[in-house]
């Protein structure tokens, strides 16, 4: 970014229109215009940059926190750096920032990959410097006997040999007891796969049946491609996902490769390879079929040796996991920065512990399970209370929910929610108690917030609960089929995290103004409350 597109975003950011930052550096309008346009750069000696720093810090400290997360994303600086005691270290960074591009240095004058270059040069030097060794002149003798094993693969020519190679290799795993484990990998563009629609429709029937047959699938996902590759990636994986036969990792790193391996091995068994590069022509392109225990296993040793550089795609919770689901949400919540959860049912967030308790002593829950689940979600609150006076914690619940419950719908927190394997239903005066901890809440911390999701087609399909924390992680959940088999992922891949991010962003800012008013919401949260209170005051009348 240049200094006019960095103005631009701190002026749209806090909605600053030109004439106010006009006023507050004492200057006309229109020179303000042309610093936006890029037609001029504010000059040095006046101090305009230095200035325009201390008016944004002034706007940063006077936000609200999530307008401060999104500051934090534009300066690509962690939460952190927002707990940092002295205000300089902000301002000294948002300088930085600033004029960075104008500098187009960093602070020891060059930057790393102009340091690289110089010492590549100079070893260049070095070596054209070096006396030439004579060539050595070739021999008349007989030529030696080539040494070695001789070992036997399948050689196929072309995109069409590569998909005909895959396909056989799934119906020899078809053909062996399992399981066996299949380690796969592609770093070229899947483009060899995508092109064929009759490819892909028996690719997802050979490997669906490979996974139900109890074969184990490792595969690192190439994370260096276009939106529209990691939406293919999550929309084919995810469901494969959850018949938890697969695991997925990622390089967390971005590297640029002269060559782009392909990788289908199955373990001390076979292995499909291959290696491009992006100037190899069509009639170089082959494709290696090895049935050899001794070649998988030089080609996995390869495998593994990447395998190490990685971390896990994604993470999923099933039913028999959801206590591991809790603790990770936890940490999440422990961990410094803004946290984003949209609900499809009520939040459990606000739970006190003797409420929380009562619940999972209704529904029969075990002592010991329990007195786990009390001491994790004590940690949750504490997190809490730690966070909200430095971060934005918002909540979006769905509008038509409150609307359900001041008709007389039955109240549970589902086990998405609850974090136990069966949902908690609620009593009226539990109801009250759940409701009144989230107006409390409202009324004493400006940074908890409550949206509620009206009708809207950016997200009317949804029924999913999304949950994104700044600088860590995002999440999915559903209750699956008939709301009985929960299930959800857990990604800290910062592809896919931006992907979760950039949704929330526009789903918050496409909710109406009066469902984001606190006041109102808190109206809302009241007629529902006021509702089963007068339900429960006639019940108990009656009794």
């Amino acid at each position: 970014m240049d200094f006019a597109e960095k103005l631009n975003a701190l002026m749209d950011l806090f909605s600053i229109s030109n004439s106010r930052l006009a006023k507050r550096l004492s200057v006309d309008p229109s020179l303000i215009s042309k610093w936006r346009h890029g037609n001029r750069l504010p000059a040095r000696s006046a101090g305009y940059v230095k200035e325009i720093v201390f008016f944004f810090y002034e706007q940063y400290v006077e936000s609200d926190a999530l307008l401060q997360h999104r500051l934090r994303r534009i300066l690509g600086e962690s939460a952190e750096l927002h707990l940092d005691d002295s205000e300089m270290a902000l301002k000294q960074f948002l300088l930085e920032w600033l004029i960075a591009e104008e500098n187009g240095e960093n602070q020891e004058g060059m930057s790393p990959s102009s340091a690289q270059g110089r010492q590549v040069i100079q070893l260049m030097q070095q070596l054209m410097n070096v006396e030439a060794a004579p060539v050595p002149q070739p021999s008349m003798a007989a030529p030696a006997p080539i040494g070695g094993n001789i070992h036997q693969y399948h050689l196929h020519a072309g995109r069409s040999g590569r998909r005909k190679a895959v396909i056989e290799f799934l119906d020899l795993v078809l053909e062996m007891k399992p399981p066996q484990e299949l380690l796969l990998l592609s770093q070229e563009n899947l483009g060899w796969m995508m092109e064929d629609p009759a490819f892909i429709a028996e690719w997802n029937r050979k490997l669906t049946a490979v996974l139900a047959s109890g074969h184990q699938v490792t595969i690192i996902h190439h994370m260096d491609r276009e939106n529209d590759d990691l939406l293919n990636i999550m929309k084919y994986w995810i469901p494969l996902h959850l018949t938890g036969n697969v695991r997925s990792w990622y390089f967390p790193r971005y590297r640029e490769l002269p060559f782009q391996n392909t990788y289908f091995i199955i373990r001390n068994q076979a292995a499909v390879f291959a290696s491009v590069n992006e100037e190899t022509p069509e009639d170089q392109y082959y494709t290696f079929f090895f049935r050899d225990p001794l070649v998988a296993r030089i080609l996995e040793n390869s495998y593994q040796s990447l395998l190490k550089e990685c971390m896990p795609l994604v993470r999923f919770y099933t039913a028999t996991r959801l206590e591991s689901y809790m603790e990770q949400v936890v940490k999440l919540e422990e961990e410094a920065g803004t946290w984003i959860g949209w609900k499809n049912g009520l939040s459990g967030s606000c739970l006190s512990l003797p409420l929380y308790e009562q619940l999972m002593v209704q529904e029969g829950i075990k002592s010991e399970e329990r007195w786990r689940r009390l001491q994790l979600h004590q940690k949750r609150l504490e997190a809490f209370r730690k966070n909200i006076p430095h971060f934005s914690y918002v909540e979006v619940l769905p509008l038509n929910l409150l609307n359900q419950l001041s008709r007389g719908t039955q109240a549970v927190l589902n086990p998405l929610e609850s974090f136990t394997t069966k949902p908690l239903r609620l009593k009226e005066e539990q109801v009250i108690s759940l409701l009144e901890s989230m107006v409390d809440r409202l009324r004493k911390y400006p940074n908890y917030e409550v949206y509620l999701a009206n009708k809207n087609p950016l997200w009317q399909d949804l029924n999913m609960s999304l949950g994104y924390k700044e600088n860590q992680a995002a999440l999915a959940g559903s209750l699956g089929p008939g709301k009985e088999r929960p299930v959800t992922l857990l990604t800290g891949e910062g592809n896919m995290t931006q992907v979760f991010e950039g949704f929330l962003d526009t789903a918050l800012d496409s909710i109406p103004g009066n469902f984001r008013n606190r006041q109102r919401v808190i109206a809302k949260l009241e007629k529902v409350i006021a509702y089963h209170r007068n339900r429960y005051q006639n019940s108990w009348n009656r009794g």
